[in-house]
C-alpha cells in the first residue's frame, strides 16, 4: 500500500521528489465477475466444512450476538447482491465494501477459533480471494471501520486513457508558455527542455496505453510507464511557477491520471480533485 499513498500525494498537488511505481496485474471486468463466483465457491465450501455445533452456535463481536446460521444466511446474501449488481456500466462498489465489511467480522471471528478448528484448510483460499478482490476495488481485507472502495471498471478506464491522451495537448501548449514567462528564466535551462520532453512521453504513453485497451490487453507495462512519466512530470512542475492557464489545464489532466493509476490498483481512497 505504501506505493498507492506515494502517488496519491503526488497528483494532489506536486511531488518534491520522483518515485517508483507498481502497477497491479488488473483484473478486467469479466476476471472480477469469475472472482465474485469463485468467492460464493468458497463461502459454500467453508460453511460445508464448518461441525454442526459451531453452526449452531452463537457469533459474537463488537456489534452484539449473532447466531451463526443466520450470520452465514445474510453472507451468501451478501455474496449474491455483490455478484448479481456487478456488470460493465456498474461497478458496485458500495455491495463489495457491505460484503468486505461482513467478512471481516468473519475474520475475526475465525481468528479467535484454534488454528486447526474444523474448516480453517477451507478458509484459506476464501480469505485469499477476498483480499484480491479487495486490492481490486482499492482497499483491504480485512476492512478498517468505516472504509470505502472504489473500482475503474473497463469503460471508465478506457475514457479516462483517452481523456489523458486528450488533455495533454492543452497542457502543454500552456505549459510552453509558463517555461516562457520571466518569473521561470532563472530555473529554465536543461531542466526545461527535460520537462516539455516529458509532456511528450507522456503524451506517447497515453497513446500507447489507449491502443494495447484498444486491442483488449490489460496494459501493465504501458500504464506503468505512464504514470511513472507523469510522477516525473509531477516533480519537474514543482520547480517552475505555474501561470493560471497551465495550472487550470493540469486540474483535469492529474485528475485523470489518477483514474488510471487508481484502475491499476496505484492509488488508495483519496483520488485527486475532479
Amino acid at each position: 500500500m505504501w506505493y498507492r499513498t506515494l502517488i496519491v500525494t503526488a497528483f494532489a498537488g506536486f511531488v518534491l521528489a520522483a518515485v517508483p511505481v507498481r502497477a497491479a496485474d488488473r483484473l478486467n471486468d469479466q476476471d472480477v465477475q469469475k472472482l465474485l463466483q469463485t468467492i460464493e465457491q468458497d463461502r459454500s465450501k467453508f460453511e460445508s466444512a464448518l461441525d454442526d455445533s459451531v453452526k449452531n452456535s452463537t457469533m459474537r463481536g463488537p456489534r452484539g450476538e449473532v447466531k451463526t446460521s443466520e450470520f452465514f444466511d445474510d453472507l451468501q446474501d451478501q455474496v449474491n447482491r455483490a455478484r448479481e449488481r456487478f456488470s460493465s456500466d456498474y461497478s458496485a462498489s458500495s455491495e463489495v465494501v457491505a460484503l468486505l465489511d461482513y467478512t471481516s467480522r468473519l475474520d475475526t471471528w475465525v481468528k479467535g477459533q484454534s488454528t486447526d478448528f474444523k474448516g480453517s484448510a477451507e478458509y484459506a483460499p476464501f480469505a485469499a480471494d477476498l483480499r484480491r478482490l479487495a486490492s481490486a476495488y482499492n482497499t483491504t481485507f480485512p476492512q478498517p471501520p468505516n472504509a470505502t472502495a472504489r473500482r475503474i471498471n473497463d469503460e471508465e478506464l478506457e475514457t479516462a486513457v483517452a481523456n489523458v491522451e486528450k488533455y495533454i495537448g492543452p497542457f502543454k501548449k500552456e505549459f510552453d508558455a509558463t517555461l516562457a514567462s520571466p518569473s521561470n528564466q532563472q530555473v529554465v535551462g536543461t531542466s526545461g527542455r527535460d520537462a516539455a520532453g516529458r509532456v511528450d512521453t507522456l503524451k506517447a504513453n497515453a497513446h500507447a496505453l489507449n491502443a494495447r485497451l484498444g486491442d483488449k490487453q490489460k496494459g501493465v507495462e504501458e500504464a506503468q510507464a505512464l504514470i511513472a512519466e507523469a510522477l516525473s512530470l509531477a516533480h519537474d512542475l514543482s520547480r517552475y511557477s505555474l501561470t493560471p492557464a497551465a495550472t487550470t489545464a493540469w486540474i483535469p489532466l492529474r485528475a485523470e491520471l489518477g483514474r488510471v493509476a487508481q484502475g491499476y490498483e496505484m492509488s488508495d481512497k483519496e483520488l485527486p480533485a475532479r
